[in-house]
């Protein structure tokens, strides 16, 4: 049995026993047979109750480059594996106090000192005492008198298996690790399919970046619209002073601009010759070694540049983390790309909408000013209901201004559709006429309809529609083109109904002077509740001042009266609201 369990290794042992260390091999990766695991040396604990044993075994070991500790019984052994795990244990039989099979038994049925490799050395090398060895979890077993190069050979083995265990482990954490970072990546694409604009890409950026790991301060930097020069931050996780958003870092002087100018990522960790050129501007923001920026690249150019940096205890940033960052930038790319397209499909989209309002006003006889005006009195309503808070605040977002900034210009889209000599008739329309006139409304809003059947959640789109086609209904429903009474009717439109109105009031026309702003007050609030939205009204009466102001401010040229009034929207304000 000793033959078969402990014979081949002697053989094999004697004839590498003259070596020393084994180098490691070209690519660089250990052979297996050295006394190191990385750059700390492999750990033995020699457990003899005999110091000519200790001693023995601690020289030769030494001498083969391992580092060697020694213990007399199995007690102290426990005691000194407890406090620092070596990597093998040589461990006596027989011994005092606590012998070499309970301390094995013990070892191994503690789950932090399971996986610690042990030979078992004895004078005992009957088959039963081997058995016995192994029934309580030895690795091996080496009889006396001991000879080195038996040793030897089975502590390089159970080396040899720690390494490989450690390894496998390794990998194993590797391949989890590597797991959780796919999971992550695509629920970040997930996520990605649901932003709505670049700010929702850059935030999800940041939070799936911020899931690595990898350090505490992040922040996204993008060039200046104007001052390409200048990368500033736009959004950030873990950098709490609000007035970091003032700096700019300079793209030639700043390790964020090298990034953004190579294209490549840049990564400074201390010690390296990146870290001596951090710029000021990065220290003021938190962005200091080890840091790492990896530059979003879109089709035109650097569209962001993703900064990491505040690393527990300064530890540097490796490849593996690194190649993590780059993968979440090469996702976000894309998405930060096409979400520029998008608002660049939109702003031109919106500016032609705007050119077709316009275009509506000035073949109504009035400037381009009534939509710049319009549009500045439907968001002091909004802002003012906001702020009043109740059901119509709570109705109010920012992404609810937003929308209603881009949808009020629109609100006469549909005169384009009616005929000049109806648009422009400077007496009373017939009954006929009236109707075709009032069917701008309905126009406006069916010309727009199938745009957001095809652009499907737009908050601007649809708000618009809202206003063409009901800021004409009245909140008693005596209003066109449906009948809508109160709360039936879209807030978007009761908004503008109100601001409309008292431009058309305010507003010199060829046939009137400008109602002074007192006089326009008195006729909104004699249309509360009939006419108009009480809370709208209520709105504007705490604001009248801003109203006033911008009246003066946007105020259209003043031409000679003429004798009749040219719009049905004037026609309408003078025959109700003077009652002189």
């Amino acid at each position: 049995y000793r033959a078969k369990r402990c014979g081949r290794n002697i053989v094999e042992g004697r004839g590498r026993h003259a070596k020393k260390h084994v180098p490691p091999s070209s690519e660089g990766e250990p052979s297996g047979d050295e006394p190191y695991e990385g750059e700390r040396p492999f750990s033995v604990l020699v457990v003899d109750d005999e110091a000519s044993n200790r001693a023995l075994l601690q020289r030769c070991l030494e001498k083969e480059g391992y580092r060697v500790r020694a213990a007399e019984n199995g007690i102290v052994a426990l005691r000194i594996i407890r406090e620092d795990p070596p990597d093998v244990v040589l461990m006596d039989m027989m011994m005092p106090e606590l012998d070499g099979l309970e301390a094995t038994r013990r070892l191994k049925s503690d789950p932090e000192t399971a996986h610690i490799p042990i030979i078992v050395i004895s004078a005992r090398n009957d088959p039963a005492d081997i058995v016995n060895c192994l029934e309580v979890g030895a690795d091996e077993f080496v009889p006396k008198p001991i000879r080195k190069a038996e040793v030897l050979v089975r502590v390089r083995s159970m080396a040899r298996l720690r390494r490989e265990r450690s390894d496998l482990l390794r990998s194993y954490e590797l391949r989890g690790e590597q797991v959780r970072v796919l999971a992550l990546l695509l629920e970040f694409c997930r996520q990605l399919g649901q932003a709505e604009s670049e700010d929702d890409v850059i935030r999800m950026t940041l939070e799936t970046t911020a899931q690595l790991a990898i350090g505490m301060n992040l922040m996204v930097l993008r060039p200046g619209a104007e001052d390409s020069g200048f990368l500033h931050p736009v959004q950030d996780l873990g950098i709490t002073d609000a007035a970091h958003h003032a700096v700019a870092l300079p793209v030639e002087t700043s390790l964020a601009g090298k990034a953004c100018r190579t294209r490549v990522p840049v990564v400074a960790n201390p010690g390296d010759e990146e870290a001596d050129h951090v710029c000021p501007e990065e220290h003021t923001l938190g962005l200091d070694p080890p840091v790492l920026y990896v530059p979003l690249v879109g089709s035109e150019g650097v569209l962001a540049v993703l900064a990491i940096a505040g690393r527990i205890g300064d530890a540097p940033i490796g490849r593996r983390e690194q190649e993590y960052v780059e993968l979440v930038a090469n996702i976000a790319e894309p998405a930060l790309q096409n979400a520029i397209n998008r608002r660049a499909r939109d702003e031109a989209r919106d500016l032609i909408m705007v050119a077709l309002a316009k275009l509506a006003e000035h073949r109504d006889s009035e400037t381009g000013r009534h939509v710049e005006r319009v549009t500045q009195y439907a968001l002091i309503l909004a802002d003012e209901l906001r702020q009043q808070g109740g059901p119509l605040g709570e109705q109010i977002d920012d992404q609810f201004l937003e929308a209603l900034e881009r949808a009020v210009p629109l609100h006469d889209i549909g005169k384009v559709a009616i005929p000049d000599a109806i648009l422009r008739k400077p007496g009373q329309l017939t009954p006929e006429e009236m109707e075709i006139m009032r069917s701008h409304a309905s126009i406006g809003a069916a010309t727009l309809k199938p745009i957001i059947r095809r652009v499907r959640g737009s908050r601007f789109l649809s708000m618009a529609v809202e206003i063409i086609e009901s800021h004409h209904e009245r909140y008693d429903g005596t209003g066109y083109p449906n009948g809508l009474a109160g709360e039936e009717i879209p807030l978007s439109a009761r908004i503008t109904a109100v601001a409309d109105v008292y431009d058309a009031l305010t507003t010199a026309r060829s046939y009137k002077k400008a109602f002074p702003h007192e006089r326009a007050k008195a006729i909104l609030c004699d249309g509360a509740g009939t006419q108009f939205d009480p809370d709208v009204v209520r709105a504007f009466l705490a604001r009248e001042e801003d109203f006033a102001r911008l009246a003066r401010e946007l105020a259209d040229p003043v031409e000679e009266p003429r004798t009749a009034p040219a719009s049905t929207k004037d026609r309408a304000v003078a025959a109700v609201s003077d009652p002189a």
